[in-house]
Formats: structure tokens, sequence, C-alpha cells
């Protein structure tokens, strides 16, 4: 192996290997406490994620100071409290969209009956 073949330049070696952590992690934890080696989007959750801080901006904030990336984080924490909110009043939105589909679908199939019902009326005198 050498620089122009380096296997973590690989995005399915990454995969693998992302996915491999994850299943060791898994059997180490205690029941009912998982973690998911794949993106949000990937897990089909829709929350902004958070930027990784690392041990310097975690020091700064125990420390009593002021991390520009703490208060990112913050502020994502933030408008995800938000998103939740919102989408507890709304209601599932993904539900809403099917039941206007279906909705429409029921109304385009009575107006398709209609108009053949009409056409026919029109050609048999």
């Amino acid at each position: 192996m050498d620089v122009s073949n380096n296997p973590l330049d690989s995005t399915e070696f990454l995969e693998r290997l992302r996915a491999d952590w994850a299943k060791q992690c898994n059997l180490m934890l205690p029941e009912g406490v998982r973690i998911d080696h794949r993106s949000l989007e990937a897990q089909g959750i829709e929350r902004i994620p958070t930027i990784h801080e690392g041990h310097a901006s975690r020091e700064i904030t125990k420390r009593g100071g002021h991390s520009i990336l703490n208060a990112i984080n913050r502020r994502i924490a933030t408008a995800n409290r938000y998103l939740t909110a919102i989408r507890k009043q709304m209601g599932d939105p993904t539900g809403l969209l099917g039941q206007f589909k279906e909705q429409a679908r029921k109304e385009l199939d009575t107006a398709m009956s209609r108009f053949r019902e009409s056409l026919c009326s029109i050609a048999s005198p």
C-alpha cells in the first residue's frame, strides 16, 4: 500500500469501517443504549446536526470561557427544539401529505367517472 491507493480514500471502505466500529461499540453498551454510525439524514432524522467541538473548545467552556463552536451548537440545539415543537403542533407532515394525496386521487376518480358518463350520454342519443 502506498499513498496513491490509500483505502481511507474510499467512501465504501470508510462506511464499512464506521459500521463495524458502531457494531463493536453497541456490543459493549448496556441494553437500550445504541449508537448509529449513519448521518442523521441517512437515519431519516430531520434535525440540524451539531458540529464537532473538540477537546480545546470543551475545555474553554468548562473553564467559563466562550467558545464559538459551543455557541454555534447551543443555537443549533435551540433551533432543533423549535423544530420539534412545530412538528408536535402541526402533526406529522408526511401523514398530512398522504391524506391530501388520497383525497385528490378520490376527487380525480370521481371527476373522471362523471366525465366518462357525460361522454357516454352524448355518444348515445
